[in-house]
């Protein structure tokens, strides 16, 4: 075979992407309800071979006010994302490979695999690139479902009640196939990673505004609040390799099963209560005068020391128009000034410290702390 070099032979290796989108929405309504329906499809082909993602959106909303002057306005969406993607990183991946290969080599002239399913390639060590898109894969499904319902009603002309509650949740589900053969796992290996995460908001708002309050020009907004929030996630994950059968992409195929890291069943579960307000003055819209303060109580805090309070307080006045500059330099100005106190939980399950195994190193060697007692000499797990 004589020697040449492929100018191309790794531009040839990616390929024209594309995109299509499409969606419809109807909408109608009239001076006292109104709803609207939105479907939407976004289909996109990867620069890689094999590579894709398909998204497709359903939202449903409307408002209605009733008679008795109760208002009712709800919106929920769902939305399911398919991906079908080509495992990366350094080393044994096909985006690994393909930075390495010589100009001599014509990748999408040679055959990349042989009657038996194993790689064909100038490296025996290494595996083909194209035989790397077309068995190794990153497959993942995310179904999501996300909304809000609001019901309110105006008690006078300067006071309104509302409840509100929104909620969002989804699945995610991920798969990785590394067949018998994988430069990153030569008996094969299959990870499998189901993840679950809901939240729930509950909202009550009591709003009031005066305009001209005690005095002319002094408007005053007033808000009352308290918040109930739920956040629950669960994972479930399996990793096995040393697969038994070629091209039987299951769990139950497996022979080595990886613990601790690999496989195992993790959940969460986090509530919180917060009652919040907030008070706006504004006098003849150039003195400006603004505090708010939230008490939160997490059941991620210690039941003795669980509840946190974060005020704050701003003030701004524009002197252009207090005195009213007509000038042609300047049009606007303002100062402000602020002061705020911060606040926030803790994740789930932090209330005690404790000593937890861990590694440190790479794929080439790693050392596993605390070390182990072998014989009265400590030895390191590698």
């Amino acid at each position: 075979m004589p020697y040449q070099a492929y100018p191309n032979n790794v531009k040839d290796f990616y390929k024209q992407g594309s995109i299509i989108q499409n969606s419809v929405n109807i909408a109608s309504g009239d001076a006292t309800r109104n709803y609207i329906l939105a479907v939407g499809n976004t289909l996109q082909n990867g620069v890689i071979q094999n590579s894709k993602f398909n998204r497709t959106n359903v939202q449903l909303g409307g408002e209605s006010r009733l008679t008795n002057g109760l208002k009712i306005s709800g919106t929920g969406t769902y939305v399911q994302t398919v991906s079908t993607g080509i495992p990366g990183g350094n080393g044994a991946s096909a985006f690994g490979q393909i930075t390495r290969i010589p100009r001599s080599y014509n990748l999408p002239g040679e055959p990349y695999q042989d009657a038996n399913g194993k790689s064909i390639y100038y490296s025996t060590t290494s595996n083909n690139p194209e035989w790397s898109v077309n068995n190794e894969r990153l497959d993942s499904q995310v179904d999501r479902f996300f909304g809000n319902f609001q019901i309110s009603y105006d008690i006078a002309k300067w006071l309104n009640v509302a409840y509100r509650v929104t909620g969002d949740t989804y699945t995610d589900r991920r798969k990785l196939i590394l067949p018998i053969g994988a430069g990153r796992s030569p008996t094969g290996e299959i990870q499998q990673d189901n993840f679950f995460r809901n939240e729930l908001n509950g909202d009550l708002l009591i709003t009031a505004r005066k305009d001209n309050l005690f005095l002319e020009g002094l408007n005053a907004n007033l808000l009352l609040g308290n918040n109930l929030n739920q956040r629950k996630t669960q994972q479930s994950l399996i990793d096995v390799s040393t697969l038994t059968l070629p091209g039987f992409y299951n769990v139950s195929n497996g022979s080595v099963f990886t613990a601790n890291t690999g496989t195992g069943e993790f959940s969460t579960l986090r509530r919180l209560v917060g009652y919040y307000g907030q008070l706006s003055l504004n006098y003849n819209n150039y003195l400006f005068l603004e505090l708010s303060g939230r008490a939160d109580q997490s059941s991620t805090l210690p039941k003795a020391n669980n509840t946190y309070f974060y005020p704050s307080a701003s003030v701004s006045f524009v002197p252009t128009d207090a005195f009213k500059f007509n000038s042609d330099v300047l049009s606007y100005a303002k100062v402000r000034a602020s002061i705020a106190k911060v606040g926030r939980d803790a994740d789930p399950y932090l209330l005690n410290s404790v000593y937890t195994t861990a590694a440190y190193g790479n794929n080439v060697a790693s050392i596993t702390f605390p070390l182990q007692a072998n014989g009265g000499v400590f030895q390191a797990l590698w």
